[in-house]
């Protein structure tokens, strides 16, 4: 008899990882009242393997409406090991476990909903000059793969090793000091910002020359970077389209993720 291949396990839980646990479940005693309460059932739901909750109160996510009383809506994301686009995101039969999870532990008053995050492609082009003795195809890849690791959503990546916060927006200056932090790279010149937009990428317009520009993102949103294009003659690419040796679209598999509205349970 042939076997069939399993997947969606785990390994057993470690002695240390028991020890850490136990604190959370006697302050939430497997009922749903406070926001870390939450987070931990959530993130225990089993046969659910995720990389990344967050608890978003009052939010009604089909009005994408905030402060609306009794309502909890609890944001899931798969868990994945890179951090490459198209990025981990929840499909029904997951976001359906934790719901059925949650629900049976939530207040009888409490509207709950379950979610995925919406997704924004975004492409970002920077302009450095590269260190004597330094191979600028390595710089090159280390300065895309610094970004890529900035902006991705899960753990341990991200500003802070949580994944890009929750609406927070996308500051040109702010890549600009992640790229200048990255080994061998000499100067930066700038970084650009891209939207995609009708299938075309069209750059974040500045009203003067040196302007600081940024993406703003609301709070159900996290970005998703398709592209990254690094120029190391000291010149910023203005278009990520057709670029030669500099682009990374999609990562390692070169898939171009879309937008969708995130699934509600």
């Amino acid at each position: 008899i042939q076997g069939v291949a399993t997947e969606g396990g785990a390994d057993a839980e470690t002695l240390e990882e028991a020890e850490r646990r136990i604190p959370e479940r006697l302050r939430h005693r497997n009922r749903a009242v406070t926001e870390a309460d939450y987070r931990s059932l959530a993130a225990d739901t089993p046969g659910a393997v995720l990389g990344r909750v967050e608890v978003m109160p009052r939010f009604m996510p089909r009005q994408r409406r905030f402060n609306v009383p009794g309502v909890v809506s609890v944001m899931v994301l798969p868990r994945k090991a890179s951090f490459y686009a198209p990025h981990p995101r929840p499909d029904q039969p997951l976001i359906q476990k934790v719901h059925d999870h949650l629900s049976a532990r939530r207040p009888l008053a409490t509207e709950l909903y379950v979610i995925g995050c919406e997704y924004i492609p975004i492409a970002v082009g920077a302009g450095i000059t590269v260190k004597a003795g330094f191979g600028h195809d390595q710089v090159n890849y280390d300065v895309r793969q610094a970004v890529q690791a900035y902006l991705a959503p899960l753990p341990p990546y991200g500003p802070a090793g949580e994944g890009w916060p929750l609406g927070r927006m996308i500051r040109d200056r702010e890549l600009e000091v992640v790229v200048s932090r990255v080994k061998g790279v000499n100067t930066v010149s700038s970084v650009n910002l891209f939207r995609r937009s009708n299938k075309q990428w069209r750059p974040v317009a500045r009203v003067q020359q040196c302007e600081a520009v940024q993406i703003d993102l609301e709070a159900w949103q996290l970005p998703e970077l398709l592209a990254v294009v690094v120029g190391t003659d000291g010149i910023t690419p203005d278009n990520v389209t057709g670029a030669a040796g500099g682009a990374s679209e999609g990562g390692a598999g070169g898939g171009v993720a879309l937008p969708v509205v995130p699934e509600i349970c």
